[in-house]
């Protein structure tokens, strides 16, 4: 199964341009939800860990990619 926007490697998804991409797993169970994001261009690496569910996970780190502009 291909990853959001079609690219996927070595089990991360591989998201935004060619000229910096963000690198990209996530998983989660019951009461779990766990999302890593690097993109090296920028710098930045972000993990967020939360006992809670991974739906509940996404909307914190949509806030922090967005405040960072990590694609």
């Amino acid at each position: 199964m291909a990853a959001p926007g079609g690219r996927y490697g070595y089990g991360f998804g591989i998201r935004g341009p060619r000229s910096s991409p963000t690198v990209w797993h996530n998983g989660g169970s019951p009461g779990a939800g766990a999302e890593i994001d690097v993109n090296p261009k920028l710098g930045y690496t972000v993990v967020v860990l939360a006992n809670v569910g991974y739906p509940l996970v996404a909307p914190a780190l949509d806030l922090v990619l967005n405040a960072l502009r990590v694609p």
